[in-house]
């Protein structure tokens, strides 16, 4: 009788399984949120890129800036965000601002530090400048 009931205990325990210890979780990365954040492969979203379209479409090459109609108010509105948000974006503030989207709008003449309408004519020396300067920051980085 006693090897019956030693035989439905180890039954019982067996169908159990063995006790699981708690494992504490572990932190993926002693990193901070922001830091995580950062690090993550960030994508302009679709509507982003709708407006980056349309202000694409409206570059004149000639006068070397954006024909801009009075239609275009919310375009005009969307591209003193994207100042603004480059200007928190480069002093390291919370900003939807990030690399991909930089390259982008420099790649069509965007310029970030120009305050105000950036509908304005820009000198062509300007770019060339800028574009001149990209490439010596190109090459510190290279040789760094």
């Amino acid at each position: 009788a006693e090897d019956a009931r030693l035989l439905v205990e180890m039954a019982a325990v067996s169908s159990k399984g063995p006790k699981k210890k708690k494992r504490k979780k572990k932190s993926k990365s002693s990193r901070t949120v922001v830091e995580f954040v950062k690090a993550r492969k960030r994508r302009p979203t679709k509507i982003w890129i709708s407006y980056f379209d349309k202000l694409k479409a409206c570059y004149n090459e000639k006068d070397d800036k954006f024909d801009i109609d009075s239609s275009g108010m919310k375009l005009k509105n969307w591209m003193n965000d994207q100042q603004q948000q480059y200007q928190l974006y480069r002093v390291g503030q919370p900003s939807t601002m990030f690399e991909e989207k930089i390259q982008l709008l420099n790649g069509i003449g965007f310029v970030f530090d120009e305050p105000n309408d950036p509908t304005v004519p820009k000198p062509k020396i300007y770019k060339t400048w800028t574009k001149w300067l990209n490439k010596l920051k190109d090459y510190q980085d290279e040789h760094d």
